[in-house]
């Protein structure tokens, strides 16, 4: 009896701490995955702080270039395999640039609401 509830507590100290040491490795601290977008975008918020909304490629004005690549990805939603697709790199070259990247009001769809914030 004494060695089944030393088994037992051994199993459930192995599986409490597994699970506390596994969760901080895959979850954030609002318990949704890591890697997420919503997350990243949180995450890189400040970098991105000092660059305008609709200043897509990173260059550091809104023009022509910024808004052709959000009408080119027109009508893309996040459940869409070209949600994930890169369409082009920031102008320092170092980043690629996705599709959602150009949804700037983070509605889930790349729309006219998108392009009026290119602006």
């Amino acid at each position: 009896m004494k060695s089944k509830f030393l088994l037992i507590l051994v199993f459930l100290l192995t599986f409490g701490t597994s699970y506390f040491l596994f969760k901080g490795m895959f979850f954030s601290k609002n318990g949704s995955l890591k890697g997420r977008k919503e997350d990243i975008v949180k995450e890189t918020e400040e970098e991105v702080g000092k660059y305008k909304r609709g200043d897509i490629n990173r260059d550091g004005r809104i023009d022509e270039l910024d808004k052709r690549l959000v009408e080119v990805e027109m009508g893309c939603k996040n459940d869409s395999p070209c949600w994930q697709k890169v369409v082009g790199e920031t102008m320092d070259g170092d980043n690629p640039i996705y599709v959602f990247d150009l949804d700037l009001n983070k509605d889930g769809k790349i729309d006219k609401v998108d392009l009026s914030l290119v602006k």
